[in-house]
């Protein structure tokens, strides 16, 4: 087996798993700060291109020369954030899972903190996410955010603080237990309670976008988010958990 190949089949600590879409300018930055944060960690990145239409192929090529690391994943049609990141979870080395935006709107130091704080949902399994402070959006956007979390806790029953914030780390056997559908990634804290998991909040810092555009706007999101509520309530009202336990022969 060659060294390159090794290196590729090797487990790993952690998986960072990031979706990009038309994100030219903030690759190698991103991966930069990443090596600098994770380096005294055994973890992976892998970069799913969504299909994007700008150079982020391109920009991504060139970090997976510069850094060892990366793995790119590049769908032939645009599938969306939850589902780019659902194939990147499916080729993930790692049991945990942590995830961010391509953006650099999220610091990936942030991103550590919460990893170093698995233990808060030690020795069970699920996830530990951010709560955004000192958000770096304008008013209009935040007061939207704010009226969303209270609907959809109020409706769910989740008590999670922001669904909005990205970064998350979970357990793989976790995230595989939930249903997938689209938007799925802003109820990953409703969806890890149903299947049984446990979920732990944060503080965590937020910065603003410097590069590109966001991809989505308030009253866009907030007309999909009404389908996706009813989706998730109805899921919930369908679904059964039950811990599973073997049985182990008598040896009398």
């Amino acid at each position: 087996m060659t060294k390159k190949n090794a290196q590729k089949n090797a487990s790993c600590d952690l998986s960072i798993i990031i979706p990009f879409l038309n994100e030219a300018g903030n690759i190698l930055p991103l991966m930069q700060e990443i090596e600098e944060s994770f380096h005294e960690t055994n973890f992976e990145v892998i970069a799913i291109d969504d299909a994007s239409t700008d150079s982020t192929c391109t920009e991504l090529k060139m970090a997976m020369e510069k850094h060892p690391f990366l793995r790119v994943i590049r769908h032939s049609k645009r599938l969306g954030q939850s589902l780019a990141i659902r194939n990147g979870v499916f080729v993930a080395r790692s049991d945990v899972i942590g995830l961010m935006d391509g953006d650099r709107q999220n610091p990936p130091s942030q991103l550590l903190k919460i990893y170093q704080n698995l233990k808060l949902i030690r020795p069970d399994k699920g996830m530990v996410t951010g709560v955004r402070v000192n958000r770096c959006e304008n008013k209009w956007r935040r007061l939207i955010s704010f009226l969303a979390n209270q609907i959809r806790r109020r409706l769910l029953n989740d008590s999670i603080t922001d669904t909005g914030c990205s970064l998350k780390v979970i357990d793989k056997e976790i995230f595989l237990r939930i249903p997938s559908f689209r938007n799925m990634h802003r109820y990953y804290g409703a969806l890890t309670l149903m299947v049984g998991g446990k979920v732990s909040e944060i503080a965590v810092e937020d910065r603003p976008r410097i590069i590109g555009e966001t991809k989505y706007t308030s009253f866009g999101r907030a007309f999909e988010s009404i389908f996706d509520l009813l989706g998730v309530i109805w899921l919930k009202s369908r679904f059964s958990h039950a811990e599973i336990l073997e049985v182990e022969k008598n040896n009398g």
